[in-house]
């Protein structure tokens, strides 16, 4: 429509995601984390074991990229900072090309203006599925009194780490999909991104980073078996895995955390990190 602000593209190279929004994303590298570290472990894999992602440039009216979104199989599409007109454009684009999506996740604004358009568009309505608040690292404060030690994970591990990733999707309430996560972890493994806290050579919890966008890691998967926890070895985990990220070259980190969850939220202010945002999972009904 003439005058409109935003023109969207849709890209399924993650080449050329990289080319036209890279320095989009280092700027947005806390809000857009989540599609620079997808982005980043795409372009690891050979092609052939590339998952058909899409992404959606938000281009400008000079033609510059002012946005960028994605829709991954099974998951949400992800909206960061964006206005929510672009949003709306967004929705605009995968509906016009009869794309079917399960819902809007990210940002509150966004996603909302997202859901809306598609509700205009399709007249499916949506409920929000959970809530999650963003965090972002203050001041590194390691728990001092938790025993044991963070090790990487390694190949010997995949069946323990599996079983606790699909123990951890299981708790998630639906915002994972319910697939095996043995193929993820795995891979995840062998790109060095899992840690293992462990007391006594056991290992009795994990957490794990995410690839490196405009210098900030996320944290993530971080679970411990319900047997072991109390204990503080989450708190130790995530602690372990933040101050690794900052010594291999991280400028800071960020995670999310389950606002229905105040003891993981407890735990993330206790070891130095502060709120910075809120963000939501909308499901199409």
């Amino acid at each position: 429509m003439a005058g409109d602000p935003w023109h969207v593209e849709l890209v399924d190279d993650p080449g050329e995601v990289l080319r036209r929004g890279g320095a989009w994303l280092i700027g947005h590298a806390i809000d857009a984390n989540v599609i620079g570290s997808a982005l980043a472990s795409t372009l690891a894999r050979p092609v052939a074991q590339r998952e058909p992602s899409r992404w959606l440039l938000v281009l400008d009216g000079g033609g510059r990229v002012a946005g960028i979104a994605m829709h991954r199989p099974e998951f949400e599409v992800f909206l960061p900072d964006v206005a929510p007109d672009a949003a709306e454009k967004v929705a605009e684009a995968l509906a016009d090309r009869a794309i079917d999506v399960p819902g809007a996740s990210g940002g509150v604004e966004p996603a909302r203006a997202f859901c809306l358009a598609w509700h205009r568009l399709t007249g499916r309505t949506w409920e929000q599925a959970s809530a999650a608040r963003l965090y972002v690292l203050d001041a590194l404060k390691p728990p001092g009194d938790v025993p044991g030690e963070r090790r990487t994970a390694g190949p010997a591990d995949v069946d323990l780490v599996a079983t606790w990733a699909d123990a951890f999707v299981a708790e998630s309430d639906g915002y994972w999909p319910a697939s095996s996560q043995r193929e993820v972890v795995a891979r995840r493994i062998d790109a060095g991104e899992v840690s293992l806290w462990t007391v006594d050579g056991e290992a009795v919890s994990m957490a794990a980073t995410s690839p490196v966008v405009g210098g900030v890691a996320r944290v993530n998967l971080v679970f411990t078996p319900p047997a072991r926890r109390g204990r503080g070895y989450g708190s130790a985990a995530s602690a372990a895995v933040t101050r690794r990220a900052l010594e291999d070259g991280a400028h800071t980190c960020m995670l999310y955390a389950d606002v229905a969850n105040p003891t993981s939220n407890e735990i993330y202010r206790r070891i130095g990190y502060r709120e910075f945002a809120d963000s939501v999972v909308l499901r199409f009904t």
